[in-house]
């Protein structure tokens, strides 16, 4: 064993310990097993130790730290990170910087060809008494010739403002929807009006500005880019000598010149993991996969549960379910996800049936999704069938394109990533991904196995004789290769858990990075002071798996037990006359609490409990459990029901053989 040390140093809240912690002259009397709990969050730690052996608790504790996260909001979980509030400052000082680039390198064409002055800078473009805005400038561009001035204005204010950039399709962040709206309708207006150029149509309007959230006057580069066009042309028309082809060239590059993402890429792709099953030097393949998505669906199916009554469980043949695969993955128009009331129909269940005590109405919700083949039929099926039909032939291959589709975040480098891929994509073909959503959420994370193990698990699972996922993973030798991959990553030289980094050194979030260490410096004090336990079991964050709509619907839960919670204070302190609520009991909040869940009725009589006399009559009401507090060791609200004191409770002799019932008020001088 290590070398000994006490708990306390290393993280243990001092007033937990004086009453949880058992000491190491009693815990060295007994021969033990031990089990330990943890239950980590970002910002909390919770540790039980249990000997089984003797039924003892060994050791309870919890360590509070600071989570790497900011905001006044009282739900953790609702608080933005530091590194998403850092990554968005960045984002700001990039677009400044590149807006001044761009701004600089205009004025240095516009200097070439001689339209403003060599010592000209920012402030020479700023309007000047008499003369008219950019605006009416672009109007007039139109219709009459412009000076030298007059079109290095105009040319130096698109160069601030050249319109929005769609840099992915399927980008979805909160006002991309609002923007395309507006961009779709603007386009309408120019063609069904006549308009050659955007700024006749805003010189109509009232103003030429859009305010925070209306999108109203939204262009984009092409807009922009349309308009020099129609300018210079113009220009020509009317006998410019200074709107020449070779400026507006080298104007336009300028214009719409954009940073290439391939580096940012390559360095994104290179902090991803290794497969948890080959270790390096195999990468993690992208969840946009063909091949992830059907051995997930296998697995699924083959882990789905049929009750019968009257009868044993069943579970999904091998065979119905290789067929219910093979038709999610058909080529269609739009594949649909499969609902759960679909899954029946296909298996012809009878009414009785059920889904591991799935009620009937949860099978409206989906059972298998196929989000990224939908993406593929859908945006495929038209434009390339023939592309299409051979994703749904050779599955390698559309692994391959979706493998590309997530490591690209701009148009050129998914087009250098596809044209590297060894598959003789014709130019059209390219082109037809290009049009896919390669930006949107789809194509942007990594699951935990690698390309050439999902590969193995798919052909795997196509054999009729591969029942469960672990029948898969011993067909094809990737049980033996994850047990050993585990066994070399667990190996310790000092017989505790090694920082987080070096199992993944990949890892860069700051909240895994400090909740795992603060997880890590709590075990190892356990382990010097008591040995290795036989069993750790862990719950992790359950906020990591909850979608945002989720977390705001606990939030709002939690709010309003809160608020409850303060309600009842307050009416104790009415109701005693308390200084605060501080001096409110422990006892009397619970009575108070069941009193106004229950509303105010004993839940076997369904009579009224007295208010007064079950806050003044100690013996008047007592708290019910449905299971004895003496074998629970738990007093929340879903495991004990008050009933007023006049109602019989029946005894029971063994925990199983509790009568089952909410947990609130009953009276106690009813028994028979």
């Amino acid at each position: 064993m290590v070398e000994y040390s006490d708990p306390r140093d290393f993280g243990f809240r001092p007033e937990t310990v004086m009453t949880a912690l058992m000491p190491y002259e009693q815990y060295s009397s007994k021969t033990r097993r031990l089990i330990l709990g943890i239950d980590m969050g970002i910002a909390s730690v919770g540790v039980c130790l249990i000997d089984i052996r003797n039924h003892e608790i060994i050791l309870m504790a919890s360590h509070i730290f600071k989570a790497p996260v900011e905001g006044k909001q009282k739900d953790i979980s609702a608080r933005q990170s530091g590194a998403s509030i850092r990554r968005d400052y960045r984002s700001v000082r990039r677009t400044t910087k590149r807006r001044k680039n761009r701004k600089k390198a205009v004025r240095e064409i516009e200097k070439k060809y001689i339209l403003i002055p060599d010592d000209a800078d920012g402030q020479w473009f700023a309007i000047r008494k008499g003369e008219p805005d950019v605006l009416h400038l672009r109007g007039k561009a139109l219709l009459y010739k412009l000076n030298g001035r007059e079109l290095a204005r105009i040319l130096y204010v698109f160069a601030g403002r050249r319109g929005y950039i769609d840099h992915g399709k399927g980008a979805t962040d909160n006002d991309s929807g609002k923007v395309k709206k507006a961009l779709s309708e603007n386009r309408k207006i120019l063609d069904e009006n006549g308009y050659e150029t955007i700024a006749q149509y805003l010189l109509k309007q009232p103003t030429s500005r859009n305010r925070e959230g209306d999108y109203r006057y939204m262009v984009d580069i092409e807009m922009v880019t349309d308009e020099v066009h129609t300018i210079f042309r113009h220009q020509r028309d009317l006998g410019s000598d200074i709107a020449t082809e070779g400026l507006e060239g080298e104007y336009l590059s300028a214009l719409r010149w954009l940073t290439d993402t391939s580096a940012r890429d390559e360095k994104i792709y290179s902090r991803v993991g290794y497969c948890t099953y080959l270790g390096a030097p195999e990468k993690r393949a992208a969840s946009s996969l063909i091949s992830f998505e059907m051995v997930r669906a296998y697995e699924k199916l083959s882990n789905i549960k049929i009750e019968h009554q009257g009868r044993e469980a069943t579970y999904i043949s091998p065979e119905k379910r290789n067929e219910i695969v093979e038709s999610l993955f058909a080529v269609s128009k739009n594949p649909k996800p499969l609902k759960w009331s679909q899954l029946r129909e296909k298996l012809g269940m009878q009414s009785s049936d059920s889904f591991d005590s799935r009620l009937p109405a949860d099978e409206k919700s989906d059972c298998i999704k196929i989000p990224a083949w939908n993406t593929l039929c859908t945006g495929l099926f038209t434009s390339n069938r023939a592309l299409l039909d051979r994703f749904h032939d050779d599955t390698d291959v559309a692994d391959a394109v979706c493998s590309a589709l997530t490591y690209a975040s701009s148009g050129e480098s998914l087009r250098n990533a596809l044209e590297n891929l060894s598959l003789d994509l014709s130019e059209q073909d390219i082109d037809s991904l290009l049009d896919l959503p390669y930006a949107s959420k789809l194509f942007s994370g990594y699951c935990s196995t690698g390309v050439r193990a999902l590969q193995m698990l798919r052909d795997a699972f196509k054999d009729p004789q591969i029942e469960k996922l672990y029948d898969a993973e011993m067909a094809t030798g990737l049980y033996e290769a994850r047990q050993a991959l585990a066994a070399e990553r667990n190996e310790s030289k000092d017989g505790l858990l090694c920082p987080y980094l070096e199992f993944d050194p990949t890892c860069t979030n700051p909240v895994v990075l400090r909740a795992t260490a603060q997880v890590r410096r709590m075990i190892n004090s356990i382990i010097r002071h008591y040995g290795m336990p036989d069993i750790i079991r862990v719950e992790v964050a359950k906020d990591l798996k909850r979608s945002k709509h989720e977390k705001a619907i606990i939030a709002a839960t939690n709010k309003a037990n809160k608020d409850s919670n303060e309600q009842v204070k307050k009416d104790l302190v009415a109701f005693y006359g308390l200084p605060n609520d501080a001096h409110v009991s422990s006892t009397d909040f619970e009575k108070m609490w069941l009193y106004r869940e229950q509303f105010g009725q004993d839940p076997y009589t369904g009579k009224g409990i007295n208010l007064e006399r079950m806050l003044n009559d100690r013996d008047y009401v007592e708290i019910d459990h449905i299971l004895p507090f003496s074998r629970s060791c738990d007093s929340q609200s879903g495991f004990s029901s008050g009933v007023a004191s006049d109602e019989e409770q029946l005894p029971s002799t063994d925990a199983g053989d509790c009568r089952i019932q909410p947990k609130g008020l009953v009276e106690r001088n009813m028994r028979a």
